[in-house]
């Protein structure tokens, strides 16, 4: 429990914090420069046999979490359902101390529960991760979610995480991924 409620509902009240487009509150604010990497992710996003995670990894400050929300913001922009693109920030000190790290996987087997159950079926669904080294056990994680995904009759779930670089190779979170990131 986190404050008197159980961890799904904290989890969900964060989600529904962190993306206002499931409200019809507007897309996130984004800087007018949009991040070199844009135009690839995008594509990657539209290619309906897309069946691996994509790791952003970078040094701390130079741009991963707003790379996200222009992700995040051009996916609306063309067309896809708000409800099919969930936004979680992992490093959010409301999430990462009580939640992310008590917690560990479960925190994204949350998010992703209300990603997918929420979602306009038929559709892809896209769950972006920012700073996910917040979580303990969070590159296997990864790795059974794109699996289970990619084995359903019809995959249609698209995870994008970001890190720095030093995290991840800190904790060797790289070495179960190959293949899928």
């Amino acid at each position: 429990h986190v404050r008197g409620m159980d961890v799904r509902t904290f989890i969900f009240e964060a989600l529904d914090r962190q993306n206002p487009w499931w409200r019809g509150l507007g897309l996130p604010v984004v800087k007018p420069r949009a991040r070199d990497a844009l135009p690839g992710l995008l594509r990657w996003f539209g290619e309906p046999a897309a069946r691996r995670g994509r790791l952003l990894l970078g040094p701390r400050q130079v741009g991963k979490s707003e790379l996200l929300r222009q992700v995040t913001a051009a996916l609306l922009k063309g067309g896809w359902e708000a409800r099919n693109l969930t936004y979680f920030d992992l490093g959010d000190a409301r999430i990462d101390g009580r939640v992310a790290r008590p917690f560990g996987a479960e925190v994204l087997n949350h998010a992703l529960d209300h990603a997918i159950s929420g979602a306009a079926p038929g559709q892809p669904v896209a769950l972006l991760l920012d700073e996910i080294h917040h979580v303990p056990g969070w590159s296997t994680w990864l790795k059974s979610a794109i699996d289970e995904d990619g084995s359903s009759a019809s995959p249609r779930l698209r995870i994008l995480a970001t890190d720095s670089a030093a995290s991840v190779l800190r904790q060797g979170g790289i070495e179960s991924g190959p293949g899928r990131w």
